[in-house]
């Protein structure tokens, strides 16, 4: 299941593209696309204007968490990297790398709480709930959380307008 977030700004409106092959007949493997990616633009427009001590607290919440090793080698699959043991911080990475990893971590986290919201009250969706725990952080929690509900409301939209839709590509839209 792929997806892709494009985040473009022409005369000063910011617009995301998000495109998500659906090609899944469940639900939920495509709500857990969409929530990832929407994900993506929230951190595009919000998370990099975030000041600097704000931005040190979200990478070292990273930098402490059980999966960052994961969100590193899909980052930089080639980099031989390494941990300082005092500090924390990464060696052998380049700002963009970290920022990568930081990124894709913090998309699917937010789509993960974004899938607990959705499938709340729902006994019959079934989610995986591996990354969805939270950090125990106010700070990441709250971005997750406010994220989490506007991507649960969002769905919940296209469910109830879209869901009985169905086309196929190259088929004209009635």
């Amino acid at each position: 299941f792929k997806g892709r977030s494009i985040p473009h700004s022409i005369g000063g409106t910011d617009y995301g593209i998000v495109f998500i092959n659906q090609d899944i007949n469940t639900e939920v493997k495509p709500a857990f696309a969409l929530a990832h990616e929407i994900a993506h633009q929230y951190f595009y427009k919000y998370i990099r204007t975030l000041n600097d001590s704000d931005k040190l607290r979200l990478r070292d919440i990273f930098l402490k968490d059980s999966s960052r090793e994961y969100y590193i080698n899909q980052a930089a699959p080639d980099v031989e990297w390494s941990q300082d043991p005092e500090t924390g911080l990464l060696r052998g990475l380049n700002r963009e790398q970290q920022a990568m990893a930081i990124e894709e971590w913090f998309a699917d986290r937010t789509a993960a709480r974004s899938m607990e919201f959705f499938a709340k009250g729902k006994p019959n969706r079934q989610i995986s709930r591996r990354e969805s725990n939270l950090s125990g952080d106010s700070f990441l929690d709250n971005l997750i959380n406010k994220i989490a509900n506007i991507l649960n409301g969002i769905y919940e939209n296209y469910l109830k307008n879209f869901s009985n839709v169905k086309f196929k590509p190259g088929q004209k839209i009635p």
